[in-house]
Order: C-alpha cells, then structure tokens, then sequence
C-alpha cells in the first residue's frame, strides 16, 4: 500500500517535483549516501511512499522539498540560485522541468556531502 504524501507539502514550491517522483522509483542503493549524511538532523524529514516496492523518496523541511532519490543514479538537489554555474561544471545536470534551480547529481560524486550541505543550509535558512 503506498503512502500519501504529507498533506504540508501539497504546495506551489513542491508541486513540480512531487509530479515529477510520482512515478518514478528509487533504487536503495542510491539514496545510501544521502539518507547517511541526513539522518542526524533533527528537523529533516523522510519520506517514502512505498519502500517495499522501490518507489522515489525525498527529504524535506517543514514544507519544502530539498533532495530526492529517484531511478538508479540520481539525488536531486535544490540548491540556492547563485551555485547553478558552479554544480554544472562539478558535474550536475540542471533539471529545467522540476523548476528553477533544481540539480541531479550522480550518488557516487565526488563531492556530494558539499552539495547536500548547501541545499540542507538553504533548505533551513528559506
């Protein structure tokens, strides 16, 4: 049986991504990373629809949707305005269709804890 989506987070800022993830799946693998460095942080939320089938994930705070785990090679990030350049030549790929300033990384980068330090930052700062 899969999960409702948190009812706080059926909003404007998170209704591209939300419709994005909706039929996608996460494999585990990929969200290993992420899910390690997030798990202390007291104000961050997990969610997961359907973890027995596979199914996307995310990480919020409060109302806003900061990082996802979707397929089997990306995290999504939201990332404040002013990184764009600097993710795109670490390697990230902006995704135009989740709205302004989102960003997929590979779950292996190299600098992934970085990346996932600064939407974290700009996800308790918004």
């Amino acid at each position: 049986m899969e999960l409702e989506v948190p009812s706080e987070l059926e909003n404007n800022k998170n209704k591209s991504v939300l419709a994005f993830l909706k039929p996608l799946s996460c494999h585990g693998d990929i969200i290993e990373p992420i899910y390690g460095l997030l798990k202390r942080e007291k104000e961050v939320k997990f969610f997961c629809p359907d973890p027995k089938n596979f199914k996307y994930c995310f990480w919020y705070i409060e109302n806003s949707i900061f990082a996802f785990g979707s397929g089997m090679q990306n995290i999504g990030l939201l990332l404040p305005a002013n990184f764009g350049v600097e993710a795109i030549s670490s390697g990230a790929i902006e995704s135009k269709n989740l709205g302004i300033n989102w960003f997929l990384f590979p779950y292996d980068h190299v600098e992934l804890a970085q990346w996932v330090a600064l939407a974290l930052a700009s996800a308790k700062g918004s």
